[in-house]
């Protein structure tokens, strides 16, 4: 996909005999990535992603954005072969802890089943989270974001396995 819109971009750009950075069409990688991920095109998400983590190797996001395409696509185990080897390379890397619990948990496994340099603090909800959100919440009168809730959290996680579907809490 990305080889066709270069190829379209240095098409383009001979016809308007510019260069291929200065058409206001471009599109960089970022918007391409976000463009089939609003769309929900997983496949061809991961076909880009791909593409770019081979032509960037020793990029560290670009290979975790990649194991996170396979998150995506419900490769599972693979993601976990590869975030495994970025860990060992990179085990302060925030997303690359946060993506491997997300991928043990959606194996079926505990986080205590993976060798960590650091075990990550995961928090589940129990009555002492619970007391830690209500004693953050009692005294707002207008409604909290979650991720207000969420950084409230923080100090004291690095993981909080919750989705949440509506984003206000009351």
């Amino acid at each position: 996909m990305l080889e066709k819109i270069k190829n379209e971009l240095v098409a383009n750009s001979k016809i308007l005999e510019v260069e291929p950075a200065s058409c206001s069409f471009y599109q960089e990688n970022w918007e391409v990535e976000a463009e089939l991920y609003y769309s929900q095109n997983w496949e061809e998400l991961l076909k880009y992603q791909e593409q770019i983590a081979r032509e960037k190797p020793d990029c560290i996001e670009e290979q975790w954005k990649l194991c996170e395409r396979y998150i995506d696509n419900g490769l599972y185990e693979k993601a976990l072969c590869y975030l495994s080897r970025l860990y060992n390379k990179d085990p302060d890397n925030y997303d690359i802890v946060h993506s491997l619990i997300e991928v043990l948990l959606l194996l079926g496994c505990d986080e205590s089943e993976f060798n960590w340099k650091r075990p990550p603090r995961v928090l589940r909800p129990s009555l002492e989270i619970l007391d830690i959100c209500y004693d953050y919440l009692r005294l707002k009168r207008r409604p909290r974001n979650f991720f207000e809730l969420y950084s409230n959290l923080w100090p004291i996680a690095d993981f909080f396995p919750l989705s949440i579907k509506d984003n206000n809490l009351k």
